[in-house]
């Protein structure tokens, strides 16, 4: 599973650093606000920090007819299923904390590729400490999300 996600991950990197630079500044600095704006929420999601209103305002960030997606696990959900989806997995970590280590853009989205670090109780109650590596990718319409794809 590991390696696919490393496959991924690579074939994404080689398509975007075809298309790196394309598109105007101020949409390119317009989206890494936005996606910044979705991490640091989504952060606190994971973890004890989490709330409901919390959950409201990431997916505010998106326009009406916006999809989250997970498409390593072929999951795709509309707003009402990913906000239900995140209020069910409220508090289950501890500390979290999501690292936007560099963003690549095209002419229609963007990429933001992170790291998240945070611990979860295993089986016994003792905190499991997981480091993930990954990338987001973010369409935008109008200054909104339109899809948000989760790698």
């Amino acid at each position: 599973m590991a390696r696919s996600y490393s496959v991924v991950f690579t074939i994404l990197l080689i398509i975007l650093s075809a298309t790196t630079g394309v598109g105007c500044i101020d949409g390119q600095e317009q989206g890494n606000g936005i996606a910044r704006k979705f991490f640091e929420l989504r952060e606190q999601t994971l973890d004890q920090r989490g709330t409901p209103a919390q959950v409201a305002q990431i997916l505010a960030l998106s326009n009406d007819t916006g999809r989250y997606e997970h498409p390593a696990f072929s999951i795709v959900m509309t707003l009402d299923e990913a906000r239900r989806g995140m209020i069910a997995h409220l508090k289950e970590g501890h500390d979290a904390k999501i690292t936007i280590r560099r963003f690549f853009h095209s002419s229609n989205f963007t990429v933001a590729e992170t790291t998240l670090h945070y611990f979860v109780p295993d089986d016994s109650g003792q905190l499991k400490e997981i480091n993930r590596n990954g990338a987001a990718i973010f369409e935008f319409r109008a200054g909104r999300i339109t899809r948000v794809a989760e790698y």
